[in-house]
């Protein structure tokens, strides 16, 4: 324990601060959050016990995934619900999602899967699953890819493999948003916007969101304060008054309003493919990578 507790600590303190940590076994990532800091050692920080997530090797394989849960260790012998709980009670001390993913192994058959995909939709609802591997295992790709699912709430007919890769990680749909249709520089301006996140997860690393006003020839970038998109985690989200004072200098005009989530790199800013697009159809524009009101 305390030699994983050392490896773990040196990787991240040697990588960035924004890079998430995937735990093989749930075991070792309870132990880590709450084995005593071993001698010589620096106790984990908040932001260290935020990175530390899930990787699920074997998923699907068995009771156990292969070995996944129901593992000795010396906080004594857990059962399969005691392991299984330690991630689906896991959390970020500021609300978010903690990275969990993997990849499904079948061995000689389709272990836990079910010819309704319903294990497989349950188990990555409730864990939040972000990624899994598309290569592996074929099996139950193939498996996912034949079965023909109803529509359900705001989910359409489609099949189970079409399904898990809509609401892998987080899915935003604006659902509506209030605002003026008039604006006069230096004024205030207040939006509000309703959102559902229909994924499994929320959005694991730090991003900034801006009001955008763009006619074109001139574009302003207003970034809402105190709004942390990590916390919106599956459901219905609730964007309350972002009141802003527009810039001096606006010129009179028809402007594009929008909403933008670029990455937190200035350098990939100005790159559409590193912003969050929402859902809805309609709204994205491609060029600028912003989501228009």
């Amino acid at each position: 324990a305390n030699t994983r507790y050392r490896l773990v600590k040196k990787i991240l303190d040697t990588t960035p601060e924004t890079m998430p940590l995937a735990i093989r076994y749930p075991v070792a990532l309870k132990e880590l959050l709450e084995l005593p800091t071993p001698d010589g050692s620096i106790a984990l920080t908040q932001m260290d016990r935020d990175r530390l997530g899930h990787h699920n090797d074997c998923f699907l394989y068995d009771s156990s995934d292969r070995g996944t849960y129901i593992r000795d260790t010396w906080m004594g012998d857990l059962s399969d619900k005691e392991e299984r709980d330690i991630v689906l009670n896991m959390s970020t001390s500021y609300g978010g999602s903690k990275m969990v993913g993997g990849e499904a192994c079948s061995g000689n058959g389709l272990g836990r899967s079910d010819s309704g995909a319903v294990t497989v939709l349950a188990e990555m609802a409730g864990q939040r699953f972000t990624e899994l591997n598309m290569d592996f295992d074929a099996n139950y790709i193939k498996q996912w890819k034949g079965i023909n699912l109803s529509p359900s709430g705001n989910d359409p007919a489609e099949t189970a493999f079409e399904r898990i890769s809509r609401k892998m990680g987080y899915r935003l749909r604006l659902i509506d948003a209030t605002f003026s249709k008039d604006a006069v520089e230096e004024s205030s301006f207040t939006l509000s916007a309703t959102l559902s996140n229909d994924g499994f997860a929320g959005v694991i690393k730090m991003r900034p969101i801006y009001l955008v006003l763009d006619k074109g020839s001139k574009r302003y970038d207003i970034e809402l304060s105190g709004v942390d998109v990590r916390k919106w985690v599956s459901g219905n989200i609730l964007l309350k008054d972002q009141k802003v004072t527009l810039p001096l200098g606006m010129k009179p005009g028809m402007y594009t309003l929008a909403l933008w989530l670029p990455d937190a790199s200035a350098n990939l800013q100005a790159r559409p493919e590193y912003s969050i697009r929402f859902a809805n159809q309609g709204t994205w524009d491609a060029t600028n990578g912003y989501n228009v009101l």
